[in-house]
């Protein structure tokens, strides 16, 4: 009887830990990249070097502390999802030429603030000589 008791125990135990969300905090010191996560979108760890799959991760934050984008260095990147969706990107870097290409993505990102039933905001600030662009989503209809 001792027995069976503790079996449905832990098989009850085992169940219930198995229904709940997986999160993750993932530091990496360099990433080299052509394209960057967008808000709506599906995650996904692209060439991240996260050692386990993306469908095991439901929420989490990705930080970047060197990040090379467009064969540009200087950057810095941070990432924020959930429930496998993209919700904050922010891109953080140093001088004119980043602001420019920031204010590019900026204006390319503006062009596509509605994602089917997800809506997004991004803003571009300048303090001093350091620009970020944040890409924020805000809204997602029907869920």
């Amino acid at each position: 009887m001792r027995f069976f008791l503790i079996s449905v125990f832990l098989i009850v135990n085992s169940w219930l830990m198995a229904q709940e969300e997986t999160t993750i905090n993932h530091y990496q010191k360099k990433w080299e990249t052509d394209s960057i996560h967008r808000p709506c979108e599906i995650w996904d760890s692209r060439d991240l070097l996260i050692v386990f799959p993306d469908s095991s991760c439901t929420n989490g934050m990705i930080t970047v502390k060197k990040l090379v984008w467009q064969n540009t260095r200087g950057y810095s990147y941070r990432l924020t999802f959930t429930n496998h969706m993209v919700k904050e990107v922010i891109i953080e870097g140093k001088g004119k030429k980043k602001l420019a290409m920031l204010s590019a993505y900026r204006e390319q990102l503006t062009s596509e603030v509605q994602k089917g039933s997800c809506y997004f905001k991004v803003e571009l600030e300048q303090l001093g000589r350091r620009s970020r662009l944040k890409c924020i989503v805000y809204a997602t209809l029907g869920s």
